[in-house]
């Protein structure tokens, strides 16, 4: 009786060993897990930032690309304005030409120089 009780009892020991093996396994199976887990929320937290401070810079951006529009329709106004006076400017020397070789024409060196320059 003594070695039937002793047999179980090694049988018995044996199942708790292999018991207490496998809990321990998965023991370490679910810390290894809850780390990887931890990991991977501080990635995606840092992924989120990452995301956050790209969309932070696609608005800046956006917004540095509509001023920069602005700017160059304003420059294209300050060219037609600097045209126009030009055309003015132009025009009034143009009359200020006209001006002064009629008043040459009319004196008789004018019209000497006139005949040289062909005029």
């Amino acid at each position: 009786m003594s070695e039937i009780l002793t047999e179980k009892q090694g049988k018995y020991e044996k199942t708790v060993m292999e018991a207490s093996k496998i809990l321990w396994t998965a023991t370490n199976w679910v810390i290894e897990r809850n780390h990887e887990k931890e990991k991977m929320k501080k990635e995606m937290q840092s992924k989120e930032e990452e995301i956050k401070k790209l969309g932070d810079k696609v608005r800046e951006d956006v917004k540095e690309k509509e001023m920069m529009k602005e700017t160059l329709m304003g420059l294209g106004e300050e060219k037609r304005e600097a045209i126009r006076q030009l055309c003015v400017w132009i025009d009034h020397h143009r009359s200020r030409c006209e001006y002064l070789e009629e008043i040459l024409s009319k004196t008789e060196l004018g019209r000497i120089i006139c005949q040289i320059v062909d005029i």
